[in-house]
């Protein structure tokens, strides 16, 4: 199941989008590699793997879900050290500022709103905060939306709605509040086991949302992820990635919505790691971003794309 990969990446957060120099056609994506002293640290590598360029870099803090603003120009992240709290920095890692502030409160998943003013963000503790917030881009006055063990929000095109993972499916919500409805019905597998859908990731023309899952063929291992997207309105499902030798997650789309960038994870390029994949959206021809070589071996994951200015 999804539970055991889940909790891995509570423990190594992954990948975003980012900036810098490069192909202004593809732009570039920000993600997570190990950097400093064993921390993870944001970098931004081009759409053909060229150009890796350092945006963080501590032995004292990590630094890990980047998130580009809808210009392009900003990035949100997670910083931590004894907790986890916002920030936000410029494309070239410049100008950064902290948002929260939160003591014994663990802030995850920033998501920026379609107008660039509103940020939303998981609360992963303390129960009693847990759930979907909305904060402004500058911090200041923050928002519950939801309440819960919720994670990953992720904005519909429009400003409109949130979809967002809980209890093992996607849900969405609208972003002035109200009810949450349910999207997907994962089922059982073969053992009574409950699937997991998590994830969810909007696209860039709202027509889909892209999720990872362990659904799919029970002769499968229980813990095989794949990537799925949906419909909005919970029709369409389809299958994307079908590759029982690597765990799919943290996908992303490209700025106009024809390619996507996730993270793959098993035994391959000659050392067990976590590699960046671009392929078109449909799944289809896939190409390795970042390779098993080194330094590089080791964690490349949480992608983001980052849109062209």
């Amino acid at each position: 199941m999804l539970r055991g990969s889940l909790l891995a990446a509570a423990l190594f957060p992954l990948l975003a989008l980012g900036s810098g120099a490069g192909s202004l056609r593809d732009g570039r994506i920000a993600y997570v590699h190990v950097g400093d002293g064993n921390r993870f640290q944001i970098y931004t590598v081009t759409a053909t793997g060229a150009q890796r360029q350092p945006l963080t870099s501590s032995r004292r803090y990590s630094s890990f879900e980047p998130s580009y603003a809808p210009r392009g120009k900003r990035i949100a992240f997670v910083r931590s050290f004894k907790q986890f709290d916002l920030w936000t920095m410029n494309a070239d890692g410049s100008g950064l500022k902290r948002l929260t502030s939160t003591g014994g409160e663990d802030e995850a998943s920033p998501s920026w709103s379609p107008d660039g003013e509103t940020i939303a963000f998981a609360v992963e503790k303390p129960a009693a905060q847990q759930g979907i917030w909305l904060l402004g881009r500058d911090g200041g006055e923050r928002r519950q939306l939801t309440t819960g063990a919720d994670d990953h929000p992720s904005w519909s095109p429009d400003g409109s709605t949130i979809a967002f993972s809980r209890a093992g499916a996607i849900w969405v919500v609208a972003a002035s509040g109200g009810n949450p409805t349910q999207l997907t019905f994962p089922g059982m597998d073969s053992e009574g086991q409950p699937y997991v859908d998590a994830e969810p990731a909007w696209s860039p023309g709202g027509s889909r949302i892209l999720f990872v899952s362990d659904r799919g063929d029970p002769a499968e291992s229980a813990d095989q992820l794949d990537l799925w997207t949906i419909q909005p309105d919970g029709s369409g499902i389809a299958q994307i990635t079908h590759t029982p030798s690597r765990d799919e997650r943290d996908a992303a789309w490209s700025p106009d919505g024809r390619r996507i960038v996730y993270s793959g994870s098993g035994t391959f390029h000659g050392a067990s790691s976590s590699q960046l994949y671009v392929s078109n959206a449909n799944g289809t021809k896939r190409r390795v971003l970042t390779h098993a070589c080194g330094e590089c071996a080791y964690v490349n994951a949480e992608p983001s794309w980052r849109p062209v200015p």
